[in-house]
Order: C-alpha cells, then sequence, then structure tokens
C-alpha cells in the first residue's frame, strides 16, 4: 500500500467500521479478517487499538470469542508486549453468537446466544449520522440505491461504510462499463462517479446517459477541477462536482442533498 492511500488519512474509528462492515457483509474467517487489517492499518501498535476498538462490535455479529483472543494475541506478540491479551476483558459479559454457517465457518463450536444490548460499544465511536428515508417508485417503497463507481476499492470501501450509514443500500462497480450497465438498468437512484476510470471515462459515460435519456442523480468526484466545464457535465441536469480529496461531511450532504431530488 503505497504512502498516498486514501487509508493513510483514516481515523481509528473509520478503520473499525470499515472492518465491521467487512465482516458483517463477508462473514470472513481470521486468516481475511488479519488480512483487512493489516491493509488498512500499517503499524502494529496501531493494529491491535483498532482490534480492542471494534472486539465488541465483532462479537455482536457473531465472531466466535476465541477467534478475537487468538487475533488479539497475534497482535500483542507483533507489538512486543511481555502478557497475553488473551484475558478477563474478553469474557466479563455473555457473548451474542450467531448459530448458523457463520459461526461454524470459523472452525469451532458454537456458543449460546445472549442480549446483544447488554454489549458494550466502543466509547469513541462517532455519533451515527441521519439515515435517508426510503425511496417510493412506482407504488413501492424502498431503501436508496446508490452506485459507488471507482476504480480504487479503498475508496469504494470507505464511501460503502459511510453510506450504509445512511441507510442506503449500496452496489458498486469498478468501471465506466460495469457502472453503465447497472445504470440502465433503471434501479440506480444516484450514481457516485470517479471521472478517471477504466474502459469509460466519467464524462463519456456521462455522455451516454444524456444520450439514452437515464439520468439519475449523480456526484462527480474528481481529482482536477477541469472537466466541471466539459460539455456533458456541464449539461447533466441533476449533479452535484466534488474536488478530491472530498471530506467525509461534504460526501454525506452531497448524497443527501441528490437523493432529495429522488422524492421530489
Amino acid at each position: 500500500m503505497s504512502e498516498s492511500s486514501p487509508l493513510k488519512s483514516l481515523t481509528r474509528e473509520t478503520k473499525a467500521l470499515i472492518i465491521v462492515s467487512e465482516f458483517e457483509a463477508q462473514r470472513m474467517p481470521r486468516p481475511q479478517l488479519r488480512a483487512v487489517l493489516n491493509e488498512l492499518v500499517s503499524d502494529a501498535e496501531e493494529r491491535l487499538a483498532v482490534l480492542e476498538l471494534v472486539q465488541s462490535d465483532l462479537r455482536a455479529t457473531g465472531y466466535h470469542p476465541q477467534q478475537i483472543a487468538g487475533l488479539l494475541d497475534e497482535l500483542s506478540e507483533e507489538k512486543g508486549a511481555k502478557e497475553s491479551v488473551n484475558d478477563t476483558r474478553l469474557f466479563r459479559r455473555p457473548f451474542a453468537l450467531g448459530l448458523g454457517e457463520s459461526s461454524r465457518s470459523h472452525g469451532v463450536p458454537p456458543e449460546p446466544p445472549s442480549d446483544t444490548a447488554s454489549l458494550p460499544r466502543p466509547a469513541s465511536s462517532p455519533a451515527a449520522p441521519a439515515v435517508q428515508p426510503p425511496v417510493r417508485r412506482s407504488g413501492t417503497v424502498r431503501t436508496p440505491r446508490v452506485l459507488l463507481a471507482d476504480d480504487d476499492k479503498h475508496i469504494r470501501m470507505m464511501l460503502r461504510v459511510r453510506l450504509q450509514k445512511l441507510g442506503c443500500t449500496i452496489v458498486e462497480a469498478n468501471d465506466g462499463e460495469a457502472a453503465w450497465q447497472l445504470i440502465r438498468t433503471g434501479e440506480v437512484d444516484l450514481a457516485v462517479l470517479d471521472m478517471k476510470m477504466p474502459g469509460l471515462h466519467g464524462t463519456e459515460l456521462l455522455a451516454r446517459m444524456l444520450d439514452q435519456g437515464i439520468t439519475p442523480p449523480v456526484v462527480v468526484c474528481s481529482a482536477h477541477d477541469q472537466h466541471r466545464a466539459e460539455a456533458p457535465v456541464a449539461r447533466y441536469p441533476k449533479l452535484r462536482y466534488l474536488v478530491k480529496p472530498v471530506p467525509a461531511e461534504a460526501m454525506e450532504k452531497a448524497v443527501r442533498d441528490m437523493l432529495e431530488l429522488v422524492k421530489s
């Protein structure tokens, strides 16, 4: 991971949110969870701090406490700690475990479930953002469906965590052509597009959407301001243009504002 990676600027709490989101989405085993943690955090001491912050959330989503304890031990040894972290801190409260495939996949027997309301939450977790109201379409009500189109998986990961907390359903594309295949279905309420994508550049994608008359609200993210004046961008009827790096609060506000256009 290069020094210019956007993950370098993430707060510890945001990294913790990403780890929980990835586990909930994939029910990953311990080696895969460790790989995600290594990718997010390069420093051994910081990795341990992030895992300690998020361990109760992992337990609440069905991760076996023995797996967490083992991973904490590994990270503690890396840090050079003199004592094991597999102590009574992990066993002060009962655990909420999934009893289906998610528990069996970790290779350890499940334990009885308990009330998840009693589980501790990370003390420094940020307040939850306002949740977007459902979108009504053709007599039905559903959560807003947002397309994230970017060839950088780390950026998509960060955006997914943020927007899921707004109550959005997320679909993803790693190039412009894949983004168009999702947009052309008419089931995308909002598209968050990177301008520089393989296959189909952002301006080319916008031009195709205009030509085909499929124009959901769009949030454009670009490292340069120069594309703002290009014809497809200037002509697009419902578009918010953001210049990278985009603060998380600015992205959330842009998404909320543009989804308001879906309801109007």
